[in-house]
């Protein structure tokens, strides 16, 4: 229906703030499979002619692609149905079989969706199966049979008790979870990140940068990212990650107000240096693309377009806004991320005329220093 595309599709930049950030980057290690041993596992089948970089691209566009996709399809038959939005997972389970019902072919196309979506679960669980096994296959010398069929035995075990915990198991709680929930919440808060930071710190610091550029060049020759990729692996990704981990793991189990309203500040503060941060590294990456296509002068004009920009709204009068709002003040309030009306987006249209002349000033200058740099070299 409208209404759910409406829903789906149209953001409502009121309810973003900084905090979200982590949830998005959290949500990623998800649905990317990062921070578990399935990328690498898998990339270990791949041969050494292959593109990693554009294969890298692939799986993120697919992945993209497929979840839109899914949300469609799901969020259009919630509103279709007279149904609330947030009920999670269970959706799938309550909502579609109700729509199938209503639907045209419904009794042929309902009993086929849900086989597929077994056949999902069942493929995702033989993915993380095959990470052990690879492992136990190469370097302790099992067999593939018996290590399939010990560890496959181990996962289906330990999966009784998290089926159980939405049924007669419910009421059986571990600290202050039930099964299901204790798994997810340290697999999720805990193990994936971690995963990932240590996955980044041996590329970065353990086995080379080096190392890793020379894989991703034997199928791409013309890649050309290596020095921006070096920094993120190196500086960015344990940075962030850290953050996941820090901010929606550890801190977050102490539950007194007063720790609860840090943490919340402090993922204020953090998804807003994110932003930042993550923005400046797209600037210099186009700024060095710029720079070995065209010369330096292309690439200092760019880069100094948006900081001239942000220069202007930091010296913009303050009486132009109504109200006496310092970037700092306008932070946090979450209005730099939200978009809220009198905050961020109000100042900056007010003051547009000192930040489109700042920019000017940062083209200029900026070129002037591509032209000294070019001569320096």
């Amino acid at each position: 229906s409208k209404a759910g595309l409406e829903f789906f599709l149209k953001p409502d930049f009121s309810k973003l703030g900084p905090a979200s950030v982590l949830i998005a980057l959290g949500h990623a290690f998800f649905t990317l499979s990062l921070g578990m041993g399935a990328m690498i596992t898998y990339g270990s089948y791949l041969s050494s002619d292959d593109n990693l970089p554009r294969s890298a691209f692939i799986v993120s566009l697919l992945d993209t692609v497929i979840a839109l996709m899914a949300g469609i399809a799901i969020f259009t038959a919630v509103f279709a149905m007279g149904q609330q939005p947030d009920k999670g997972p269970g959706l799938v389970f309550v909502l579609l079989p109700a729509v199938f019902v209503e639907m045209p072919g419904g009794a042929f196309f309902g009993p086929l969706f849900f086989f597929l979506l077994g056949i999902a679960a069942l493929t995702s669980g033989i993915s993380l199966l095959e990470v052990v096994t690879a492992y136990f296959v190469d370097e302790r010398g099992y067999s593939r049979v018996k290590a399939v069929l010990l560890f496959g035995t181990v996962i289906f075990l330990l999966g009784i008790p998290s089926a159980l915990s939405m049924g007669p198991l419910k009421d059986v709680t571990f600290i202050r979870w039930n099964f299901f929930d204790l798994v997810d919440h340290f697999a999720a808060n805990y193990f994936l990140p971690l995963g990932g930071f240590l996955i980044a710190i041996f590329i970065g610091w353990g086995w080379g940068t080096a190392h890793a550029d020379e894989e991703a060049r034997r199928g791409n020759p013309r890649f050309s990212m290596e020095r921006m990729w070096n920094v993120l692996i190196k500086y960015v990704c344990p940075f962030i990650v850290g953050q996941i981990i820090l901010l929606d793991g550890v801190l977050a189990e102490f539950k007194s107000e007063e720790m609860m309203n840090l943490v919340e500040t402090l993922k204020g503060w953090a998804g807003a240096s994110d932003v930042v941060l993550l923005v400046g590294l797209v600037i210099l990456a186009i700024c060095f693309a710029l720079s070995e296509r065209y010369g330096p002068e292309w690439a200092g004009g760019f880069a100094g377009i948006p900081v001239g920009g942000l220069v202007g709204f930091l010296l913009r009068p303050s009486s132009l806004s109504g109200v006496h709002l310092s970037f700092g003040h306008v932070i946090s309030r979450g209005a730099f991320l939200r978009g809220a009306e009198e905050g961020f987006v109000s100042l900056a249209r007010q003051s547009f005329d000192v930040m489109l002349a700042m920019a000017i000033v940062g083209l200029v200058l900026g070129v002037l220093c591509g032209r000294w740099i070019r001569g320096r070299t």
